[in-house]
């Protein structure tokens, strides 16, 4: 399989790919490089936004998995 996006994805579409391993550095660090907004770096700016850092959590995973 190719490269994928996100607006490419198709509901309910299936595919196998590697495990991937998060940790509250290579999430932070993420979130610098890619969308240094305030919340997505800095955890007490992040508490009152805890279902976005999950969704950001679970976009760079995905994109780590289909982009390799």
């Amino acid at each position: 399989m190719g490269k994928r996006y996100w607006e490419n994805l198709i509901e309910g579409e299936r595919f196998t790919c590697r495990p991937v391993a998060f940790d509250r550095e290579g999430i932070v660090a993420f979130g610098k490089e890619y969308d240094s907004l305030p919340f997505h770096a800095d955890e007490v700016r992040a508490v009152p936004m805890v279902e976005m850092r999950l969704n950001e959590a679970a976009k760079m995973g995905f994109s780590r998995v289909a982009g390799k």
